[in-house]
């Protein structure tokens, strides 16, 4: 009988492991769709945006400030 009930122990231990990592690994793909739902609808967006001109340039002079003068360009891309 004793030997019965820590087999029943063991399975139960089991049992509750593989529970947890099943429902590990199934909250693990909820996440990881959640985010790549999020990257799709914001590169829908961007495309969206893009397709309707909804973005401007922005030139922003970076300056040598010992020789007084402009070296570069930083080009920004904001939108409307």
């Amino acid at each position: 009988m004793v030997k019965t009930d820590a087999r029943w122990r063991q399975i139960a231990v089991l049992v509750a492991t593989l529970a947890g990592v099943l429902l590990t690994a199934r909250l693990g793909l909820w996440q990881l769709d959640r985010a790549a739902q999020k990257r799709r609808d914001m590169e829908l967006d961007l495309r969206y945006a893009l397709a309707n001109n909804e973005f401007e340039l922005y030139y922003q002079p970076l300056v040598d400030v010992s020789e007084n003068r402009i070296v570069a360009f930083d080009v920004r891309l904001r939108g409307r």
